[in-house]
């Protein structure tokens, strides 16, 4: 049994999510002690999709009492509004857990919302500055948290197939959203390390989310992994912990249930050495403290 087990962008109740209703996420929890749900749990700041997601959670949480698997939350940018920390620190600093919205300027620069809503955006940096330090790991979540408030509430016209031809179309257009998306795909190793250099410069590991591209890349010394999204294009994963171990694993849809499937890779102490090994076929991230 994992001591956590970490999963991210559940989004539900959004019509794009791939999880329909919540009793197909369920499998996933069974034998957890912990599970913690890394942001866009629900989407809070939809005025739409509150009720419908909140409902769904309400399921998931409990189920979780019931079986006696303890849940917690960490905000994303869909719910800035969930309680508590928006990290965690594991293995003595040297992980880090978050979202993954506050490693980018304005949360989610890749979406059009973000050009239209720049003033207000900046406005809203300016003001946080004027108050706090932003250079500050804190800070920078909390500043995260007001850029996201920017962008809602905005307006959803459609439900089911439609409102996810909706979400499909909102990131296909314009023509320099889709361009955007992925030239900052291809940037998230560099500046998510970069951003725990600067803002945590202890660790060595960032489990993320919010880029909904799941992945593991070794940058600058510094290991990312993001574990997706149930959402299109997703291809969701979770992360079990437990001291001095990390395991990726994808997930998979059987019989219309999400279950774990095959691990990805290991990332594990070892030593005073960060190393790639490979063990009965699979690929080892090993690191040390």
């Amino acid at each position: 049994m994992p001591a956590l087990r970490i999963v991210s962008d559940l989004h539900l109740g959004h019509p794009a999510s791939s999880i329909r209703h919540a009793e197909e996420f369920l499998p996933l929890l069974e034998g957890c002690g912990k599970v913690l749900l890394n942001g866009d749990t629900v989407e809070s700041c939809s005025a739409a999709m509150a009720g419908p997601s909140a409902a769904q959670f309400a399921v998931i949480a409990d189920w979780c009492r019931r079986q006696g698997v303890a849940l917690d939350l960490q905000p994303g940018n869909h719910d800035p509004d969930q309680p508590g920390p928006a990290w965690r620190s594991l293995d003595d600093g040297r992980i880090v857990v978050t979202h993954g919205d506050a490693c980018f300027r304005f949360g989610s620069p890749w979406s059009p919302w973000a050009r239209k809503l720049e003033r207000r955006l900046l406005e809203v940096e300016a003001a946080f500055a004027a108050e706090a330090r932003p250079d500050t790991l804190e800070n920078r979540l909390e500043l995260a948290r007001r850029w996201s408030w920017v962008f809602y509430p905005r307006p959803r016209h459609f439900d089911g197939t439609l409102g996810k031809l909706e979400t499909l179309w909102t990131a296909a257009w314009p023509p320099y959203a889709p361009l955007t998306i992925l030239r900052l795909w291809a940037q998230v190793p560099r500046i998510v390390s970069s951003w725990l250099a600067r803002y945590a410069p202890d660790a060595r590991v960032a489990v993320i989310g919010h880029t909904h591209r799941a992945g593991i890349w070794h940058k600058d010394g510094r290991w990312v992994i993001n574990t997706g999204a149930f959402h299109p294009f997703g291809t969701p994963r979770l992360v079990d912990w437990e001291p001095g171990r990390l395991v990726v694993r994808r997930i998979v849809r059987r019989g219309g249930l999400f279950r774990p499937g095959r691990v990805v890779a290991v990332l594990e102490q070892a030593g005073d050495r960060w190393e790639r090994a490979t063990r009965d076929g699979v690929t080892c991230l090993c690191a040390s403290r």
